[in-house]
């Protein structure tokens, strides 16, 4: 144990000297070192025996130091022994997760210094984000088609903005009465169990983030390879490749660090805002030289529909582009000052938003008038074209930046979401819900969702459009299974901490509208919706057979127990200390 304790205190001098500890933190590791040991606690050796001291074939004697016998360092920072705590021999029963002690006072830093580490802009980053990808350049051709007017296009525009300041404050409500990371994930496991969470990861895990990063990076192949191949046909089979490797690129950039990550986002929403402002300029410019006079708002309301379908239909694509607001509420572990920087993130980024997208709507009928836009499969590429001519070629790369980074807040909000499931639910495997010890990022949940997403692109080559439309059915079930958790909770804690609370009326008008959101394709397309919802009920089974039962083989055991302590070693990644959990409701 000597030897052993000596090997400790040369790593946490290293990880001093390399700056990922600080003073305070090694001196706290230094007196935990010197304690007792536990006597329960097995000692496993590179050699491969169990035993309380660390002497085998090729390991320290006695009296020797943690060199190797050549007197040479070691090669890899990582420790020969690995600390868990059960019974002397007994194999069947070692946890599947070992814990690197060297390495617990660094990973124990994590919450509370590291891994707060999202301000108020870069909060508000990922939130806006999130938001304004490819809809708003897309999105108007469809809601003006159904909506038959432009004046009820921009009423439209203008009712999903304010449904969206109603959806931001019950989520701001809820993000800062479970200010834990997971998003709806997490607030269904708190209120309604298990069973009910693992049916929303199971959906999240096999159909909506897959296909939302696939549908993203197939868009930003289309607008990176529309100026440089005009109108040259190219591949499938090379547009799926291209788009892999940018899932790929992003990810790594994600799994390097969560500041360069957000440096990516905060700059693409300038990209994104600049974009739109530049489109409203425009629209600005040509309204002055036609006298503040447009032929389309001659007679705004000339030819407004009046069914409920078609109405609901317009409004299904309006809310297209407004989607994805909530996705702050699966990072809020990470964001410093919660109860501030939380509902202000949502509050800025749906205002922004809302502004920039009722402007830009108007520019677009200025410009193009009413059947030009309904004429245009991509609104932004013909505005560029008619208005700028020979510098057109800006707007498709502007967007290009918009859907790469709407892509980047996806996948950082994705991997934090399989990040709980697997540290706090369980329903994932254990080795997604740990850290890396060096860059406090969650790799192993970063590689997961980029293999799923890769995976999606590979084997729905020809048919994501097929996914797309059971997309909107899950993204409003599930955005309003979180407003009734905020419902059920009004109801069954009243008095639990709110540092927020908005009118009661304010949750019930959102779950009204996702009800109506969820019940629009299901008048329109039925067999899909049936569809969609044994898929998502689909969960329930799988939960029983495979992660509910307690009892496992024991050479599962023994073989998932090697697997992940070999990759734990591999990506240098180590538990979240639990004293750092956000511990919701209690």
């Amino acid at each position: 144990m000597q030897v052993q304790g000596e090997i400790k205190k040369r790593w946490h001098r290293y990880m001093l000297r390399r700056g990922f500890l600080d003073t305070t933190t090694f001196n706290t590791a230094l007196s935990i070192i010197t304690r007792a040991p536990n006597r329960n606690s097995v000692t496993l050796s590179r050699c491969g025996s169990t035993s309380h001291d660390t002497s085998c074939n090729g390991g320290p004697k006695a009296g020797q130091t943690g060199r190797r016998e050549s007197g040479k360092e070691k090669r890899f920072d990582i420790p020969d022994t690995v600390t868990v705590d059960t019974a002397v021999g007994d194999e069947a029963n070692r946890p599947i997760l070992a814990e690197y002690t060297p390495q617990a006072a660094a990973v124990k830093c994590i919450s509370e210094e590291t891994w707060r580490r999202l301000g108020l802009l870069r909060a508000t980053a990922i939130c806006a984000g999130s938001v304004m990808g490819s809809g708003i350049f897309i999105s108007p051709t469809g809601g003006l088609r159904h909506a038959g007017s432009v004046g009820l296009s921009l009423v439209l525009w203008i009712a999903g903005g304010v449904f969206s300041v109603f959806g931001a404050m019950s989520y701001a409500e809820l993000g800062t009465t479970i200010p834990k990371s997971g998003g709806v994930y997490s607030y269904v496991f708190e209120a309604f169990g298990p069973v009910a969470a693992f049916c929303v990861i199971w959906t999240e895990l096999i159909l909506r983030r897959p296909t939302s990063q696939s549908i993203a990076a197939l868009a930003a192949v289309k607008y990176i390879l529309e100026p440089m191949l005009f109108e040259c046909p190219v591949s499938p089979s090379t547009t799926r490749l291209l788009a892999i490797c940018i899932v790929a690129a992003l990810s790594f950039i994600h799994c390097w660090s969560v500041k360069w990550a957000s440096y990516l986002q905060n700059w693409t929403l300038y990209i994104k805002v600049a974009a739109l402002a530049f489109v409203i300029m425009i629209g600005i410019v040509q309204l002055i030289k036609q006298n503040g006079r447009a032929e389309a708002f001659d007679n705004a309301f000339e030819g407004t529909t009046s069914s409920p379908g078609k109405i609901g239909l317009a409004m299904y694509s309006v809310m297209f582009a407004y989607a994805g607001f909530e996705e702050i509420n699966v990072v809020a572990e990470e964001i410093n000052n919660q109860k501030r920087n939380v509902p202000f993130a949502i509050f800025i980024s749906v205002t922004l938003v809302t502004l920039l997208y009722t402007l830009a709507n108007v520019s677009y009928f200025v410009v193009l008038g009413k059947e030009g836009v309904l004429e245009s499969e991509a609104v932004a590429s013909t505005f560029a074209y008619l208005s700028l001519k020979s510098v057109a070629v800006v707007v498709p790369i502007m967007v290009t930046c918009s859907v790469l980074g709407s892509l980047s807040c996806n996948i950082y909000s994705a991997s934090r979401l399989f990040f709980v499931s697997a540290r706090d639910g369980k329903h994932l495997p254990p080795l997604i819900g740990l850290i890396n010890i060096n860059y406090y990022t969650p790799i192993p949940a970063i590689v997961f969702n980029m293999c799923m997403t890769c995976l999606t692109l590979l084997i729905f080559s020809e048919d994501i459009g097929i996914l797309l439309d059971y997309y909107g059915f899950f993204r409003w079930f599930i955005g309003g299974s979180g407003i009734v958790v905020l419902l059920y909770l009004r109801w069954k804690l009243p008095s639990i901490a709110r540092p927020l609370k908005f009118p009661l009326a304010v949750p019930i008008v959102y779950v009204a509208g996702c009800a109506a959101l969820v019940t629009v394709p299901i008048y329109l397309q039925p067999l899909k919706c049936l569809t969609s919802t044994c898929l998502m009920l689909s969960g329930i089974p799988v939960y029983f057979l495979f992660v509910y039962p307690s009892y496992t083989s024991v050479y599962y055991k023994k073989l998932m127990g090697a697997v992940t302590r070999t990759l734990q070693k591999l990506l240098q990644v180590s538990p979240q200390d639990p004293d750092t959990y956000v511990n919701a409701l209690r």
